[in-house]
């Protein structure tokens, strides 16, 4: 009974939500869950900091659950607790809204400790939790990490400025800081992009033996913004295998709805190469010619 009353009350809601369809997966983020050592408002920050970080990727569409509306978060309160020893239970709840994916989050720790020198204070933090994300369609876990941040316990000037804040909050904001770049190496981890490049500009993008611009078939459409990388990839089939060689990088500097501009940062003279192997192999036999692939990558320490 319970759970048809969820269904016609979530139902109601999801029309607005489905009218728009959109390329990107949906995922409801849920409540964060803190062990007893954290402070509630600790949790929450730490909550904040991974939305601010799926929205920066522009990778999803973001459901949060501080966002229902009083009769859904109502609905949902009661799924929780119909649910609370039945998971498939509460997803197909959340499933009726539309969204692919649940994301859970737990902190274990997010403790200051404060060091005196000198008649001066300083504070560590101490920040640890994790994640894991739940495809509703099967109520299977797609991925799950822990991260784990502790001072560096470098010293000297490094360890003040990696380490160290003149306050217990300037320490645990320095700590929450970090889960912009956890979230945004999660995501190339657990949810790379991966397209092809265009063949087709080859001659207008090639300087002498090197291709210096090209076309890959990845677009705003599925979260891909000026600034990203990808790795380059050509397949080669050896003993009847498929083998990917990395051969290249690029740097996303346009980007349209399902295409970008990018400069290849690094194999240019491969990957012109690996382009007119292609491009022949296309001409020879077109069905079986196999593009170049991208997949998306972190940026290069030292990029500009």
């Amino acid at each position: 009974m319970i759970k048809r009353l969820l269904f016609v009350l979530l139902a109601v809601c999801a029309i607005g939500i489905n009218a728009q369809e959109s390329k990107k997966p949906r995922v409801f983020i849920d409540w964060f869950l803190e062990t007893d050592n954290v402070l509630e408002e600790d949790c929450d920050k730490v909550r904040a900091a991974v939305i601010s970080a799926l929205n920066e990727s522009q990778r999803f569409e973001l459901l949060d659950a501080a966002s229902l509306s009083s009769i859904e978060r109502e609905a949902y309160r009661r799924g929780s607790e119909a649910a609370m020893n039945d998971e498939t239970a509460r997803n197909e709840v959340i499933a009726v809204k539309a969204n692919n994916y649940v994301l859970d989050g737990e902190v274990t720790a997010c403790s200051v400790k404060s060091n005196e020198k000198d008649g001066k204070s300083s504070y560590t933090c101490v920040l640890t939790y994790s994640i894991t994300i739940t495809d509703v369609a099967n109520n299977t876990t797609i991925a799950t990490k822990k991260f784990d941040h502790q001072p560096t316990g470098l010293g000297g000037f490094a360890g003040k400025l990696l380490d160290e804040s003149t306050s217990a909050e300037g320490a645990k904001t320095s700590a929450i800081n970090l889960v912009s770049s956890d979230i945004e190496s999660f995501l190339i981890e657990e949810f790379p992009l991966v397209g092809s490049i265009y063949g087709e500009d080859f001659a207008t993008n090639k300087k002498k033996d090197k291709l210096t611009h090209c076309y890959i078939d990845l677009g705003s459409d599925v979260g891909v913004k000026i600034g990203d990388y990808f790795l380059i990839y050509e397949e080669v089939t050896k003993v009847g295998r498929t083998i990917k060689n990395e051969i290249g990088r690029l740097k996303v500097i346009e980007v349209e709805a399902d295409i970008a501009n990018c400069k290849v940062t690094k194999g240019e003279k491969e990957v012109m190469k690996a382009m007119g192997r292609y491009l022949e192999n296309k001409v020879a036999d077109e069905a079986n010619a196999k593009p170049l692939k991208v997949k998306s990558t972190e940026a290069p320490l030292l990029a500009f």
